[in-house]
């Protein structure tokens, strides 16, 4: 089958069937509910890839921010003695 074959069948499934009905005949004998686990690892690992980058940035964050308190009471001494 190709792409458009495949989602015509399921298409004309759902159209025919319904979205209560035991859809094992649709999907070529196994059921969706199979597939929950995949669907649910792909999720944590999105979700622990977008927590992981923002841990990474606020981390940068709070260096930068030190770099610049560190350059901000460099310049402050420096006119102090001037």
């Amino acid at each position: 089958h190709d792409e458009l074959g495949e989602f015509d069948l399921v298409f004309r499934c759902y159209i025919y069937r319904g979205f209560h009905h035991d859809d094992r005949f649709c999907f070529g004998g196994v059921s969706w509910m199979n597939n929950m686990g995949y669907l649910f690892a792909a999720n944590l690992f999105v979700w622990g890839g977008v927590f992981y980058y923002l841990f990474r940035i606020k981390k940068h964050q709070r260096s930068l921010q030190n770099d610049l308190d560190l350059i901000k009471e460099a310049v402050e001494k420096g006119t102090e003695g001037e």
